[in-house]
């Protein structure tokens, strides 16, 4: 959910259509750029985002659903864009056990804002940790933010 809260709620390049749009085809999500390229997207073992298969979860699957939804009625799939995108992963484990995690997606939420005045904001968080010496084993997270003006050469 966190790697899909990342994306837009639409296409930022036509914004128009919903699912995977012809450049962002070839098997990974490397291209996902808006939420609803995730739409029917599965995988098993799980993969990150570059098509890599997670280590330890064989037997493991985990599925995306999205859809349209009315703000009154969320719960309940529409045909047409009211401005709210319903967002379910749901992940199976090994023995067949089901965890599913829905969230909804705005087309006017705080992650499509965009600063009304320009400054200098942080783009991008990361933390690094590391127990023992220089040859020790370092574990890395990192968070990119979307809702910031650009200068036109991405991220």
């Amino acid at each position: 959910m966190a790697e899909i809260f990342q994306a837009h709620y639409v296409d930022p390049n036509d914004g128009t259509g919903f699912g995977v749009e012809l450049d962002e085809m070839g098997g990974t999500r490397v291209n996902f750029d808006d939420v609803d390229d995730y739409a029917g997207w599965s995988a098993s073992p799980p993969q990150t985002k570059d098509g890599t298969d997670l280590t330890g979860y064989e037997g493991w699957t985990r599925q995306v659903a999205v859809h349209y939804v009315q703000p009154t009625s969320p719960d309940t799939s529409h045909d047409n864009d009211h401005g709210l995108k319903r967002i379910a992963v749901t992940a199976i484990d090994d023995r067949g056990r089901k965890t599913q995690l829905v969230s909804l997606r705005s087309a006017n939420g705080a992650f499509e804002l965009t600063p009304e005045a320009s400054a200098t904001v942080v783009t991008w968080v990361g933390v690094e940790l590391q127990i023992g010496d220089e040859d020790a084993t370092r574990i890395g997270s990192a968070a990119v933010r979307l809702n910031y003006p650009t200068d036109g050469s991405g991220f």
